[in-house]
């Protein structure tokens, strides 16, 4: 779809340019990322990890709204209730009769 963008002038040298910077974000920031976590997951239980990669996008949405004052609209709020909701068994705030049984987070 933005293909024919790059046919534009001085494009090809904007590109050349920001080369090093893609180079970084993709090697660095996001492949680096991704393999700490999956360095992290070697040692946890399946249960665990699941529950982890379930938190990640709270846990994101959580720090952007407090560290960088961005807004949650109704329906990321409404997301973060259910995502919470669901969770809520696995973190062991389910205690009542009758929920099923907490899963231990090792």
């Amino acid at each position: 779809m933005l293909a024919p963008t790059l046919a534009a002038d001085g494009v090809g040298r904007q590109l050349r340019s920001a080369g090093p910077w893609f180079v970084y974000l993709g090697a660095i920031t996001s492949a680096g990322a991704y393999a700490i976590y999956a360095y992290g997951l070697r040692d946890v239980s399946a249960s665990s990890a699941g529950v982890a990669s379930l938190a990640e996008p709270l846990t994101a949405v959580l720090l952007g709204v407090f560290l960088f004052g961005e807004r949650l609209g109704t329906l990321g709020i409404l997301g973060a209730g259910l995502l919470l909701a669901a969770l809520s068994p696995a973190l062991g705030w389910a205690t009542e009769e009758g929920n099923p049984p907490r899963v231990p987070l090792e």
